[in-house]
């Protein structure tokens, strides 16, 4: 639940800082949820000087994590809503599988029921199929599948009778966070 709440601030201060910056799409997540094909952009806000972005790395002490929050650039910033967590712990990130994997879809923004991995019947995977890596900067690609269960509102737990699967691939770039 914390890194949800985290997410929650992370995307109020992007929409915060949004309304009088530039947008520039700096990659795709594509997906398949509950029969319907779907499309969200991970964005860059501001100038290159002067920059936030929808997706971001970092890493540390035998932890790193890429968090891409996706943004249908049909909708506002706050609605229909796709966040995919690769974490890797203990492990070198790059091609191959994250060690844990969260995603979180919020078609109505955070007023309304979400849908979560977190307490889903089987965790989700993620296989990254290119990753490169910079001081400041990368890209990565790949694959994910969960099963994600509904939420009523935030801080309800999770309904582990109404879930539905989403499959999807995701190609972004991304600053580096320094730890």
């Amino acid at each position: 639940m914390t890194g949800l709440l985290l997410r929650i601030c992370l995307l109020g201060a992007i929409v915060l800082a949004t309304p009088a910056r530039a947008q520039t799409v700096t990659g795709t997540v594509t997906a398949t949820f509950d029969g319907e094909d779907l499309t969200w952009n991970t964005l860059r806000y501001g100038d290159t000087g002067d920059s936030e972005s929808s997706a971001a790395f970092q890493g540390g002490l035998g932890m790193a994590s890429l968090a891409m929050q996706a943004h249908r650039t049909d909708r506002p910033l706050t609605e229909d809503v796709l966040w995919v967590t690769l974490t890797w712990i203990g492990a070198k990130p790059g091609a191959g599988p994250a060690s844990l994997v969260e995603l979180e879809f919020f078609p109505s923004g955070s007023q309304g029921a979400y849908w979560t991995s977190d307490a889903a019947p089987q965790p989700a995977t993620a296989t990254v199929t290119q990753f490169a890596l910079t001081d400041t900067a990368g890209r990565a690609e790949g694959t994910f599948a969960a099963t994600l269960c509904r939420v009523e509102k935030l801080g309800a737990d999770p309904d582990s009778t109404d879930c539905k699967p989403i499959t999807g691939q995701f190609a972004t770039d991304f600053p580096v966070i320094a730890p």
